[in-house]
């Protein structure tokens, strides 16, 4: 039996951000925005995407998400080589 296109998981999604100073590496303000803090919330970024690891709010840098569990657990687990500048 043949798989049907609606069948197929869908292509897994990859997105590189460049993370600004003091936005919060998070989709949600744990203090419920009352402080007026940025998060990735107010980026409009495509529904269902997770960060692979984190980022300071007092830091900037390149913040990778994605929708790939298994790409993200190998990132955090060791399984990928990371090189820090």
């Amino acid at each position: 039996m043949a798989a049907s296109s609606s069948d197929a998981d869908p292509p897994k999604r990859y997105l590189a951000l460049w993370k600004e100073y003091l936005t919060l590496c998070s989709f949600a303000d744990a203090a419920g925005g009352a402080r007026g803090r940025s998060t990735l919330h107010h980026l409009s970024l495509p529904p269902g995407l997770h960060t692979v690891g984190r980022l300071d709010r007092d830091s900037e840098g390149l913040l990778l998400l994605t929708d790939d569990g298994a790409f993200c657990h190998a990132v955090l687990q060791g399984g990928v080589r990371k090189r820090y500048l």
